[in-house]
């Protein structure tokens, strides 16, 4: 990906260089010179890299080349991004001087009193870290002369045909598979032996890439199976059997529990949550589905097999893995091993994806060669549907004779790999390195396609600054066109969310390298994560249940993201403190993800404003409280996500200093007044979840006549409070002419609204027609349903 690192470094000089000459600031001594050196030669060394990061497979000395040329780019980028925000507050204090001065129409300049000296002091270190750069630049600069690289054109991303979110239905090559294996789960109960009352488990074995997952996903949604079991309950396990996880996911499935009743049970003991599974499961007709299982030990079952016996004679689990050792595991089975496909069904795969939108004619030209490239995935259908993706794009025969002669067959990678690797190289650069980012998320891992987006952006990915997620949307679609991504689906709310196979996973992480480090700790232990300090940008850790959250993180000033994956822990103050500590190292981080919440930690560690580089803050399903007034600070900060937040009480005072903010949802949240700032945050695109008083202008509370400014919005989820909606407040917030708003939900804190009383509201707001607008009385209800809980919850607290 280091081509699309030198792009995107190359995006900032210019962007700099432009600011220069728009504002005609004179840059600190010789910088300008530099920057302009430094633009020159990465230009010349990108047009290389096409040729370099295929040679670098079979010569090493290339690969550590290119190892030094990404490092610099990396350090540069920091750098730039230094300089960049340096600059932004320059311009936010000469605004927030103008706005107090008598001299309104003077510009302040760099150097002039209105600027403090820690902000100069800051250029003038940035300035000093550009010059080491460019020495270190123009020595890689040389060293490439004696390599030979073939200069290629350097064109732009291609953009990829949109693409529906539906699956194709037909698995080539696998229908006695299914009717074999949906035969085998609606057999009666009578295959049980005299006395015995487990479960009968089924396994579907196979080799990675073979089609397990799918052709379980067939045999689950067969009509026949829907109407014989009364629960069908899916889970993916990946290589950790958590038993608390999966009998979560099981009660949660049984009992159709809503949001709030499942979080209860996060805190619940396995011992526990096993007997209430077993009073749930009690006679009813259940087939569970265990996806991706790894474990081998029959202890981690014992619990699972204990609560089934309780189930209906007829219930089954169903079991995908790829080691023989895990069968065997379960007391009474049987097994289906899944075989390659034949030559004429791989073909059927790769034929059904590379010939989409081809004429007849184009389609018989090509068919001898993309058969024998069919032949070189030995009968995986994910090889095929990768190829067949990656082939739809190539026009010519002496294109897809490329494909088939390529040097990568020979590397020992394996069919999946080298199919994975073809169609790597063919993305655009820009699209390499947003694939690479997802091996940040755990196997299985349900990815949201607007929160993926946002957090590209964070990480400096999509040029243009006005039109960011236009352009990521696009690069989401390339992504689903080249089969990279699965399982697309549209949820209730509208949203899109996909996985990763995990071999897909697997395979960017062996490009990612160092890069990334992904920690799965699953002890109660003190633990210290060392990471590689020069090296490592990206760090994900997934916790256990009962697993403490790192004591220390060594290594973690580069660090880009960080993404924690639930938070158990007990121990609010030790927690808090080992998270301000490594965030105090993390100096350059640009994305803060805790995905399942922060545990007990009921107040965020203040040097979380310090971190001047953060786009993104996830903090959602968190107990905090509190947020701290240091978070306004950020003022590079785009995306802030609080949902399901339900013990915060307020935000802070001043967010109107979030200038950049273009994303805030607090959906699902129990405060009941926002602050007045919001309604400067003149770049919001989505605004969710927000209280506002529609009656009157207030001056303490966030008002509906606080919207005014904000002309960009895209997305307004709104609750309103108070007697009626005042005319002069609907005229301030003036709805009807924000030209970009598509959706507008609204709610109010009412129980029993008939629809009259809904469209009252609606009309009272004056939405544009162009514009969505609809009352929302589920999620309300749902709403105020957590608020109850909470205050229940916060009363008990003061009583002790």
């Amino acid at each position: 990906m280091t081509d699309a690192l030198v792009s995107v470094v190359v995006d900032q000089l210019t962007t700099i260089l432009l600011e220069k000459t728009r504002r005609e600031v004179k840059l600190v001594s010789e910088v300008g010179k530099e920057l302009n050196k430094l633009k020159s030669r990465l230009n010349s060394i990108r047009a290389l890299l096409g040729d370099a990061e295929e040679k670098q497979i079979k010569e090493e000395s290339i690969k550590l080349w290119l190892y030094k040329l990404k490092q610099t780019c990396y350090d540069m980028e920091d750098v730039l991004d230094e300089w960049n925000t340096a600059s932004l507050m320059l311009q936010k204090d000469e605004a927030d001087h103008n706005s107090f001065s008598p001299f309104k129409g003077k510009v302040c300049r760099p150097f002039n009193p209105c600027f403090s000296l820690g902000q100069v002091v800051q250029h003038r270190g940035s300035a000093l870290k550009i010059k080491d750069i460019s020495e270190r630049l123009s020595e890689i600069d040389e060293e490439k002369n004696k390599y030979g690289f073939a200069y290629r054109e350097v064109t732009q991303s291609r953009r990829e045909e949109s693409t529906s979110y539906t699956e194709l239905s037909k698995l080539h090559g696998r229908d006695k598979d299914r009717k074999d294996l949906v035969s085998s789960l609606l057999c009666g109960g009578s295959d049980r032996g005299p006395g015995e009352r487990d479960a009968k488990t089924i396994f579907v074995v196979g080799m990675g890439g073979v089609g397990k997952t799918a052709l379980a996903q067939l045999v689950f949604s067969d009509g026949e199976v829907m109407e014989h079991f009364d629960h069908r309950i899916w889970v993916c396990v990946s290589e950790v059997f958590d038993g608390n996880r999966v009998a979560k996911e099981i009660i949660v499935s049984l009992e159709s529990l809503d949001h709030v009743s499942a979080r209860d049970l996060d805190s619940v003991s396995l011992q526990i949550l096993v007997e209430k599974l077993c009073k749930s499961i009690q006679r009813k007709k259940v087939l569970l589905v265990l996806d991706d299982v790894w474990t081998d030990t029959s202890r981690s079952w014992e619990s699972l097999n204990e609560a089934f016996k309780h189930a209906a004679p007829e219930s089954r689990i169903l079991v995908t893995t790829r080691k023989e050792t895990v069968v065997g595991t379960m007391k009474s089975f049987c097994v289906f091993n899944l075989k390659q496909l034949n030559k004429e069904d791989c073909w059927k795969i790769l034929s059904q994806e590379a010939f989409v939108g081809r004429t007849e004619e184009q389609c018989k030209s090509l068919e001898d060669m993309g058969r024998k490239i069919a032949e070189k995935c030995s009968g995986l259908p994910l090889a095929a549907k990768a190829l067949g993706s990656m082939l739809r794009f190539r026009e010519t025969i002496e294109e897809w004779g490329n494909i088939l002669n390529s040097e990568v067959w020979n590397l020992g990678l394996g069919e999946v790999f080298a199919a994975l690797l073809l169609s790597y190289y063919d993305l655009p650069s820009a699209e390499k390195q947003c694939f690479l980012y997802c091996s940040i998320f755990p196997k299985d891992f349900e990815i949201k396609k607007d929160d993926l987006i946002h957090q590209w952006m964070s990480q400096g990915y999509l040029s243009s600054s006005e039109n960011m997620e236009i352009v990521g949307v696009g690069y989401f679609q390339c992504l689903v066109a080249r089969s990279f991504f699965q399982d697309l689906e549209k949820q209730e709310d509208g949203s899109i969310t996909c996985k990763i196979h995990d071999i897909v996973v697997d395979f960017a992480r062996h490009l990612m390298g160092k890069e990334l480090e992904f920690k799965e700790l699953h002890t109660a232990d003190n633990l210290t994560v060392q990471l590689s300090p020069e090296e490592t940008r990206h760090l994900s850790v997934t916790l256990a249940v009962n697993t403490r959250f790192p004591t220390s993180i060594l290594g973690a000033a580069k660090l880009h993201s960080l993404n924690i994956f639930k938070i158990d822990d007990e121990e609010e103050e030790e927690t808090a403190q080992y998270l301000s500590n490594l965030l105090i190292q993390a100096k350059h981080l640009r994305l803060l993800n805790f995905h399942g919440g922060t545990g007990n930690i009921g107040r965020f560690p203040k040097e979380i404003g310090k971190l001047m580089h953060l786009r993104l803050i996830d903090l959602s399903d968190s107990k905090l409280k509190r947020l701290p007034e240091a978070m306004c600070k950020l003022c590079n900060l785009q995306s802030l996500y609080l949902r399901r937040c339900y013990y915060l009480e307020k935000l802070p005072d001043k967010m109107e200093k979030l200038i950049s903010l273009r994303y805030l949802d607090t959906t699902e949240c129990c405060m009941t007044c926002y602050p007045k700032g919001i309604g400067k945050l003149t770049s919001l695109r989505d605004l969710k979840g927000i209280v506002v008083r529609c009656d009157r202008n207030d001056n303490e509370e966030f008002c509906l006549g606080d919207l005014e400014n904000l002309d960009d919005l895209r997305v307004l989820m709104l609750i309103v409070v108070g007697d009626e909606i005042d005319d002069n407040e609907s005229s301030r917030a003036n709805l009807h002419g924000k030209a970009h708003l598509n959706d507008l939900e609204v709610g109010t804190w009412e129980d029993g609204v008939d629809s009259v009383r809904e469209q009252a509201v609606i009309n009272a707001l004056n939405p544009a027609p162009r514009t969505n607008a609809r009352f929302v009385r589920k999620r309300i209800q749902l709403l105020n349903k957590i608020r109850a809980h909470f205050q229940a919850v916060r009363a008990r607290v003061r009583q002790r």
